[in-house]
Formats: structure tokens, sequence, C-alpha cells
């Protein structure tokens, strides 16, 4: 899985634009929109898709930092679920202004810093799975499809929380964090169990099901 983005810049060759992908030349930086009402969980797109940009749950899920806009999943879709929406739209505050559906990963994964983690995460009435990363971290953006992914799974019975360690050194400090990434389940505001390191899904997904059954 590559942990860096290698294009900034759209592959779609000249002519007559597929459906789903703007003609506009000004939209070189175009990110992957799953519309949820359509997509049947097919797996197609992931296949289709060179920079493993995207992950299935219960239905695609589009890792922006990777989508390079290529247009390869728009292709392959078979129900037209997925388009290309230039990237200053494609973000789910912006996407409801334009009417789009939000279907990018972020609006299930919360961002905290030193400022925002106590209420963020201590005050929490939900378990908190805490992401500690940092932009330079290849093995954290490993790990990152996998906390999206479970993030969806497990949308409303647990919170999930992504601290960039160097805009978080406080936080980062009074709980320990000597390498990245690093993820902590917080249970009634205290941490609970800690894994170090890309873990599979299957070793967080069981750290969140003790979680779980503990509150019941």
């Amino acid at each position: 899985m590559k942990a860096t983005r290698t294009s900034e810049t759209s592959s779609i060759p000249s002519g007559d634009p597929e459906p789903g992908i703007p003609s506009d030349p000004g939209h070189a930086q175009r990110i992957a929109v799953v519309d949820l009402d359509r997509c049947a969980g097919c797996g197609l797109c992931t296949a289709a898709c060179p920079e493993d940009a995207i992950v299935m749950g219960n239905a695609a899920v589009i890792v922006e930092d990777r989508c390079i806009g290529c247009g390869s999943c728009v292709m392959e879709c078979p129900n037209g679920a997925i388009s290309l929406s230039p990237a200053a739209i494609a973000r789910p505050n912006e996407q409801r202004e334009h009417g789009e559906n939000p279907m990018t990963t972020r609006e299930y994964v919360l961002q905290a810093d030193d400022g925002t983690f106590e209420e963020t995460v201590v005050r929490s009435s939900v378990p908190v799975l805490v992401d500690f990363w940092a932009p330079w971290c290849g093995p954290c953006h490993m790990v990152a499809p996998v906390v999206e992914e479970l993030s969806r799974e497990h949308h409303g019975r647990v919170k999930f929380v992504k601290v960039d360690v160097d805009q978080a050194r406080r936080t980062a400090m009074s709980l320990g964090i000597m390498s990245i990434p690093t993820l902590i389940l917080f249970s009634r505001g205290k941490p609970v169990s800690q894994q170090i390191g890309a873990q599979p899904k299957a070793v967080l997904k069981e750290m969140i099901q003790k979680s779980l059954g503990e509150r019941g």
C-alpha cells in the first residue's frame, strides 16, 4: 500500500468526458465522491483504483489524500455511484451547500488538538478510538484506511478521532506517546487499551468490541 500521493493531476484523456467527470480544464485537482444510496458494495472500484484510495466497508470509502482524480473508479462502477468533484467542493460541509451527498471519509473521523482533546475525547459519552499520527509518518498512512473503515462500521457507537502529534504536543506528552502510529481506546474518559504500529483491522476491531462489551 502506497503511503504517499504520486500525482496531483488527472489522467483522464482529452475528448468527451465520461459521465460524472467534469470537463472544465480548471478542475485539475479532483477527488472521487461516493453516493451511498447507489453503492452496492461490489468492490469493482477498489480493484480499479491504481492508488489504493478506496477501501470497502458496507460501501466504498474514498481516502481523500490518496485520490488522484484519475476516474478509473467512475468508469468501473456499474451503478453510477461514484463521480469526480473538484477538491475544493468535495469536502462534507461544502458538498451539502452544493446539494451533493457528502460521502468522503472525514465526516466519520474527527480531528482534535491540545485545545479540543478534553471536550472531544475525555468528555465523550461513548468509547473513543484515538489515532495519534503525523503527516510525515509512513505507517500512519497505512493504518488510516483501516481506522476510516472501522469508523463507518461503528458509527454512532464509537467515536474516532485523529490527533496530529505535531499539533498536539502537550496531549501526546501527557499520554506518553513515544512512537506513532499509536492508537488508544478511551472509555469514560480514561485510556483502557493501546496498540502501537500499523495494526491490522482485526486487532483494532477486537479492541473496540471488548470496550463495547464492557459497556454492555
